[in-house]
C-alpha cells in the first residue's frame, strides 16, 4: 500500500500544478497519509468482489463503502495529531499542519 501510494506520488512531483514546500515531507509523509486509502480500500474490495456464491446487493456495497471512508478519515485525523504531538511537521502556512 505504501509502496503504491509513494509511486503515485513519486509521478506527480513534475506536474507543475502542483507545488511543494518539501518534497521529503510529501515523499514521506504524504506517502502514508495516501496509504491509508489503500490499506483500506485493498481489504474491502477483497471481501466484495473475491467470493462469486455471495452476492452483495448495493446497499450493503454503499454501507461497506460508506464504513471504509469513516475508516480512513479516522486514521488519517489520528496520523495527524500523532504527527503534531512528536513535532514532526514541515513548516507550513497551511493551518491544519
Amino acid at each position: 500500500s505504501v509502496v503504491t501510494a509513494f509511486m503515485e506520488t513519486f509521478t506527480i512531483q513534475t506536474v507543475p500544478y502542483y507545488t511543494h514546500e518539501s518534497k521529503e515531507f510529501m515523499y514521506t509523509v504524504g506517502s502514508l497519509f495516501y496509504g491509508w486509502y489503500f490499506y483500506v480500500a485493498f481489504p474491502m474490495f477483497y471481501l466484495i468482489d473475491e467470493n462469486p456464491k455471495q452476492l452483495w446487493t448495493v446497499c450493503q456495497t454503499a454501507m461497506n463503502c460508506l464504513a471504509s471512508c469513516m475508516i480512513v478519515l479516522i486514521f488519517l485525523d489520528l496520523t495527524r495529531i500523532i504527527l503534531i504531538a512528536f513535532g514532526i511537521t514541515v513548516q507550513s502556512t497551511t493551518p491544519f499542519l
